[in-house]
């Protein structure tokens, strides 16, 4: 890791990179957006987004992307970073004075601030006109010896023996950097540590080193995934907006008046969901108490049917997240790339399974995470978890129709047409499974 640059020597050897001052700005967002988005990405990859982003940007106009989330995420960020000055608004305001830029920040009133980011749909400048990898090389060298953001910029030959030479990686801080027991983080300001020692060994801080090797070993074979929105990411608080996260949003609004009370549950959820040191089962309780906290407490008329839709729905925003673990795409988005695997769509429990379960004999909480934390398809884990339930449930035969959906009615002869659209005999698809 080497020693951060003084104030002095970075403001000389950025003049002599060339690139202009707000393209500088932009690369500065671009990685630090980079680092709360992906946790970790190597230069490589930063520079395949930037490539990307500014291709989709080209000849776009301010007003066609400032939507409110990202004008907050960028105003947040400024804010953080004070990398904006009274100077930004008033040109003739005093070099180092905030007095406007508190004044925003208490008011919400962000108008000022839109007026600002005009560069954002200015394409990158480097040396010689037009931005270049070499540009960027230049620039990133330098930014890594800059510890004033809220992620590192490490050789990769710190973590992996065949790293080339010009390797870089691009950590987020606050997942690669880890308190020890004992450590205050309230009391002490990690940034000034980091300066305090070139080789970080006598700070009380230990790196997460086993993070990014699991990030690394989960993305084998995943291209990276650059988002829309990925300059939303600049905010912490920000997360995606799916179909999935709405219906989230909509049932916690059922429950809890309070929005901003809502907002802070969403973003503990989506943060539990993003986190690739988690695994999907050990986080439905954690899950369940956290909305719990919110209002939302099963009563005896409905607490089954509550919980139920409660773990359904955040298993779909589960599987449609953006996750750092998949380079960027969501689990769907992985399933749906993958070749077909000859499982079955739909699968029906037999009566001998059916009476395993109602005598005890298999447990179902066991049975569920084993699916859940199995390489199946999502949509045969979630119709597997179903058929236990309704086994549980006696007196009730149940049958798939032709459309798929499943519904009450008489058993299926084994020479029929299997229901789960397999065109083979039912004795020989779901049936065969059923029996066992």
């Amino acid at each position: 890791m080497k020693k951060p640059y003084a104030a002095s020597t970075l403001k000389r050897k950025y003049s002599e990179t060339g690139i202009p001052y707000e393209s500088r700005k932009k690369l500065e967002l671009y990685l630090t957006a980079c680092a709360n988005f992906y946790l970790a990405c190597s230069n490589d990859d930063a520079w395949k987004v930037i490539r990307a982003t500014e291709k989709r940007l080209k000849g776009m106009k301010l007003e066609d992307i400032l939507d409110f989330r990202l004008t907050n995420a960028l105003f947040e960020y400024f804010v953080e970073q004070r990398m904006l000055q009274d100077k930004d608004f008033i040109p003739e305001a005093e070099e180092n004075n905030g007095d406007i830029i508190d004044f925003l920040t208490e008011t919400g009133d962000i108008g000022e601030f839109y007026d600002t980011m005009h560069f954002l749909t200015t394409p990158l400048c480097g040396r010689n006109g037009k931005f270049t990898r070499a540009d960027f090389d230049s620039f990133i060298n330098i930014f890594c010896r800059d510890d004033s953001f809220g992620h590192f910029i490490l050789p990769q030959s710190d973590f992996y023996d065949d790293a080339g030479k010009n390797e870089l990686l691009i950590l987020n801080k606050q997942f690669f950097i880890k308190p020890n027991e004992n450590f205050d983080m309230e009391s002490e300001d990690i940034d000034e540590l980091s300066e305090a020692d070139d080789s970080y060994e006598n700070l009380p801080i230990s790196f997460n080193v086993e993070g990014i090797i699991l990030l690394d070993e989960n993305r084998v074979n995943k291209t990276i995934a650059v988002p829309d929105d990925i300059f939303c990411y600049l905010s912490p608080l920000y997360y995606t907006d799916t179909p999935q996260t709405s219906a989230m949003e909509s049932f916690l609004e059922e429950f809890c008046d309070d929005p901003d009370e809502s907002f802070s549950v969403m973003h503990k959820l989506v943060g539990i969901i993003r986190d690739p040191e988690r695994k999907f089962n050990d986080d439905i309780q954690e899950v369940i108490d956290l909305i719990q906290s919110a209002g939302f407490v099963p009563d005896s008329k409905n607490g089954l049917e509550g919980m139920n839709r409660l773990i359904s729905l955040y298993m779909e925003m589960y599987n449609n997240t953006p996750l750092p673990i998949n380079y960027g795409h969501t689990a769907t988005e992985l399933m749906q790339s993958m070749p077909e695997t000859g499982y079955p769509k739909r699968v029906v429990f037999g009566p001998g399974m059916k009476q395993l379960l109602q005598n005890g004999d298999l447990n179902p909480d066991e049975m569920k995470r084993e699916i859940f934390e199995s390489n199946l398809p999502f949509d045969l884990r979630r119709n597997l978890s179903q058929e236990i339930d309704r086994a549980l449930a006696p007196g009730e035969e149940m049958v798939i129709n032709s459309g798929g959906t499943v519904v009450k009615g008489r058993k299926i002869g084994p020479n029929e047409p299997c229901p789960c659209g397999s065109g083979k005999k039912y004795k020989k698809c779901c049936g065969k499974t059923a029996a066992r």
